[in-house]
């Protein structure tokens, strides 16, 4: 019996409480195999530091030390 079906027959016998359980690690695996898997771009930022980014800018708008959108746009060559 391969691991597939005898998953499969487990699942069958137990609760769909166990069932969402083991569901939500099976997820969970998916998801940190992908993330492994996948390469950084070199402009990616550690989450450390983009959540260090967002927490300055939450608190510089918090203090009214804003920009106009209009002003964003100065000095850069957009086409």
């Amino acid at each position: 019996m391969t691991a597939r079906e005898q998953l499969l027959q487990e699942l069958s016998q137990v609760s769909d409480e166990l069932v969402q359980e083991v569901l939500d690690f099976l997820l969970f695996a998916k998801f940190r195999r992908a993330a492994a898997a996948s390469t950084c771009d070199e402009d990616d930022q550690p989450n450390e530091q983009v959540l260090a980014s967002l927490r300055r800018s939450l608190q510089d708008a918090k203090a009214g030390r804003t920009r106009p959108v209009a002003e964003l746009w100065e000095g850069m060559d957009v086409e």
